[in-house]
């Protein structure tokens, strides 16, 4: 099968394991329980945490290509977490309001700060410019940066009127404005030249997930609304970008030390998240368990998207076999054209500063198979 040259068949999720030295690095930087740069590690400065993580990106930059992944980034090594992209750009927020409870299928739970609104956010810094900036000068090769979805803050439970109904009248008010933050720093990191862009962790699993629809609707939100206001917001945060940067979102089920937030089949939202003008979506489907099958695919429209397969885990350190994802491949040719397919991990391999229970060495071997079963399969 051949493959077209501009669409990235092989790529991975965007964070990579990171070495001791910069997990001390990270430490030394963010105040203990903080997921984001807040006033007290901001008067610090990052010099010493960005000059570790400037030798472990060109380390692995050069591995990527090494490897042959069409899209290569920079292990998001300059963050505590993924979402920091956003929050370590802006003020207006705490991580010591909100939890989430992360949990594994042997019952076990990991509760994780989470960054909560509490004040009107302020843009202070554009953390993903510097990401551009230094990609662009270390290879010529595809790279993408990766940000919040528009929708990250769509759920209800981000508004509260006791926490920050002082700052915004409501919740749509809260995430429009969070959005037109976002579309700046965004921009910033095109400008620096960025030409791929991917959005993380948009709700749409929670609206698929039993439990977490069931709270929804004991609190009397409405299910119909939380969907047209995360719909609303993920086209709204890529709109006016130009045409030459490729516009990915990754629909992530939570990663955290192996763990995730959300299970379900994503069918119920399948038509309405495929709709949107997304050129990759890059999904978790590495355990149907707890994911469900190929089904949500029939919903894809005509046109030039991709799905992008998450069928490698970068959850468990267990490796799959060719011959296994060649098969997953040939089920979701069932329902979509395989030249609409592509393959990944499930999900970034250190969403999370301390990442899964993966080891370096068997995240390598892992992308490296990304690689060689997209050569056997698209050419």
């Amino acid at each position: 099968m051949t493959a077209r040259a501009d669409v990235p068949r092989a790529e991975h999720v965007g964070s990579l394991k990171r070495s001791p030295e910069l997990i001390a690095a990270n430490e030394a930087l963010y105040v203990p329980g903080h997921v984001a740069i807040e006033a007290a590690e901001r008067d610090k400065g990052a010099d010493a945490l960005y000059a570790v993580a400037l030798a472990d990106t060109r380390r692995v930059v050069q591995r990527q290509i090494d490897i042959g992944l069409d899209v290569v980034t920079d292990g998001e090594f300059r963050r505590y977490m993924f979402l920091n992209s956003l929050f370590d750009g802006i003020t207006g927020f705490s991580s010591e309001v909100s939890k989430t409870r992360f949990k594994a299928k042997d019952g076990s739970v990991v509760e994780w700060n989470m960054q909560y609104v509490v004040d009107r956010l302020q843009q202070v810094d554009s953390p993903a410019t510097r990401e551009a900036e230094i990609m662009r000068d270390l290879t010529d090769a595809r790279f993408k940066i990766t940000f919040p979805a528009g929708s990250f803050l769509a759920l209800p439970y981000n508004y509260n009127e006791k926490l920050n109904g002082h700052a915004y009248a409501s919740h749509r008010e809260l995430v429009e404005h969070a959005v037109q933050i976002e579309k700046r720093l965004i921009a910033d990191a095109v400008d620096a030249g960025c030409r791929y862009v991917q959005l993380d962790f948009p709700i749409y699993p929670f609206l698929c997930d039993a439990d977490w629809c069931d709270r929804m609707d004991r609190r009397g939100y409405d299910w119909n609304e939380t969907l047209e206001l995360a719909l609303w917001a993920d086209r709204e945060v890529i709109s006016g970008l130009p045409a030459h940067v490729r516009k990915a979102m990754h629909v992530c089920r939570g990663n955290n030390q192996g763990r995730f937030v959300a299970e379900g089949p994503l069918d119920r939202v399948a038509q309405s998240m495929f709709s949107l003008p997304y050129d990759s979506f890059l999904i978790e489907w590495e355990d149907k368990a707890r994911t469900g099958g190929y089904s949500a695919l029939r919903n894809v429209p005509a046109g030039d998207s991709v799905v992008v397969l998450g069928v490698v885990s970068s959850k468990l350190a267990r490796l799959e076999t060719e011959d296994a994802l060649l098969r997953e491949l040939d089920a979701a040719a069932k329902e979509l054209d395989p030249a609409r397919l592509a393959i990944s991990p499930q999900c970034g391999f250190a969403s999370t500063l301390k990442g899964n229970p993966v080891s370096e060495d068997t995240q390598w071997r892992k992308l490296e198979l990304v690689a060689q079963v997209a050569r056997r399969y698209w050419g």
